[in-house]
């Protein structure tokens, strides 16, 4: 993502932070730990993240108030969007913390994908239900971050190998004709290996062919800055 910038972030959010992964990065790439910020829904690792330096809070994008207009170049928002109640009020939100020129960084589920279409009858693991609201396209996405106030920078397709594992699991366990719940369980991402492997390499491929696969990395830029390159 920073190298898509034409100049160098001094500052950066990322909203999900979980434990931290992307805050400790960027620390170690130089940049001072209170000018990175993190945010998530409460949780045990925040009070670490607080206590290493970094300024975090509990919370939802919408009822911050702590975070100054204008004072964030690099905003990173990883499979997040997807589980909000007002898509568009978040982006505009996180548009207003945007310094001119910066950047937010999302990714999202691709209902535009094979697998979406394969198992089109509820199956497929990129519903999540009920914990994601709402889903995109390519399009769907680019006129969202329009709403926003931003500039659609660049949609970049990632692997989506979660999304494949699930779908597969949830055709073995739940259909009516011949239900095969051990078998299931060969595909669940967090316990089969060499399925998972397998699929990552399957989406690898497809996305070097140029592909679009079931999950996007979005960029969009705030007007008024050098552009994303």
């Amino acid at each position: 993502m920073t190298k898509r910038m034409e100049k160098k972030p001094t500052s950066y959010l990322d909203v999900g932070c979980g434990d931290g992964r992307y805050l400790y990065q960027f620390a170690e790439r130089g940049m001072s730990r209170d000018r990175i910020y993190g945010m998530d829904l409460p949780s045990p690792a925040l009070p670490k993240l607080q206590s290493d330096g970094f300024r975090v809070w509990a919370g939802r994008v919408e009822d911050c108030t702590e975070i100054e207009p204008g004072t964030i170049d690099l905003i990173t928002m990883f499979h997040v969007i997807e589980h909000v109640e007002d898509p568009i009020a978040v982006m505009r939100k996180l548009t207003e913390w945007l310094s001119p020129g910066g950047v937010l960084a999302l990714e999202t589920p691709n209902t535009d994908s094979i697998d979406r279409r394969l198992f089109s009858n509820g199956w497929w693991g990129g519903l999540h239900i009920p914990r994601h609201w709402t889903l995109f396209n390519s399009k769907s996405i680019g006129r969202a971050v329009e709403k926003a106030g931003l500039e659609p920078a660049g949609i970049f397709y990632q692997t989506g190998h979660s999304f494949w594992l699930h779908s597969f699991r949830h055709g073995l366990r739940y259909n009516t004709v011949l239900p095969m719940p051990k078998l299931a369980e060969w595909f669940n991402p967090m316990k089969s290996r060499l399925p998972l492997m397998a699929i990552t390499g399957f989406e690898l491929l497809r996305r070097t062919l140029g592909a679009r696969t079931s999950a996007m990395l979005v960029l969009a830029r705030k007007p008024g800055g050098p552009p994303v390159a």
